[in-house]
């Protein structure tokens, strides 16, 4: 059995890998930080470890709350369900 796939799902695809690369790229910055700063011991590690792990939170939490912004905006038929889960997410963060 073979998967069909549209050629729309196939664009949007294409038009998320710079996305993906984008917030992989956020995430190595903070790999990096952590591999230039081992040489001053593992107290200092363990803080700038606890301090990127804050900062991808507020990355996803705010990547998040702005595409949940996106489609309420957007034309889409089905945007209450979007509109719901921006102000659920706004109040739970």
């Amino acid at each position: 059995m073979t998967l069909q796939v549209s050629p729309q799902t196939k664009r949007v695809f294409h038009l998320s890998l710079p996305i993906f690369a984008e917030l992989l790229l956020q995430l190595l910055v903070g790999n990096m930080d952590q591999f230039m700063i081992s040489h001053f011991g593992s107290a200092a590690v363990a803080a700038i470890g606890n301090g990127n792990q804050v900062m991808n939170v507020v990355i996803i939490v705010l990547t998040t709350m702005s595409k949940l912004n996106a489609a309420r905006s957007s034309p889409w038929p089905l945007r209450s369900a979007p509109d719901s889960a921006f102000w659920w997410a706004c109040f739970c963060f």
